[in-house]
């Protein structure tokens, strides 16, 4: 149970609580993950990925925002685009242990291209490349 703050304060996030939360994520993840390879279907599993590199942009393009105000805590940066970075190297093993490996990583690649050359540039996009897996 969440404790009660006095009105007016704020919250403190804490690595510890940004860990436990990606813990939720990568389980409930990972599980989708590991049907999704072995029922092969591709889409599902690389709209996982997908998903997890949309994630890692919101977390760059926040942080950068946190990091402009002097607000940015770059432990919890730290654990959360290690956490999601993680997440998605545990679907590529998961392919690999499924024997479909290739069609994935070459879906996921097919669709990053896609995505990035058929999207609008993003402002500063030296900054939110340097914050990729």
């Amino acid at each position: 149970m969440q404790e009660q703050l006095p009105a007016g304060e704020l919250a403190v996030y804490t690595q510890k609580q940004a860990a436990g939360e990606l813990k939720q994520v990568e389980d409930a993840t990972l599980l989708k993950a590991r049907a999704y390879l072995e029922a092969k279907a591709y889409d599902e599993t690389i709209n996982l990925l997908l998903s997890i590199d949309r994630e890692i942009e919101l977390i760059s393009d926040e942080s950068r925002k946190l990091r402009l105000q002097g607000k940015l805590d770059i432990d919890i940066f730290n654990v959360l685009m290690k956490g999601y970075c993680g997440i998605k190297e545990k679907i590529f093993d998961l392919s690999k242990q499924c024997g479909v490996s290739k069609e994935v990583r070459g879906l996921y690649n097919f669709n990053t291209y896609a995505r990035k050359a058929y999207s609008v540039p993003r402002r500063n996009n030296l900054f939110n490349e340097s914050n990729t897996c």
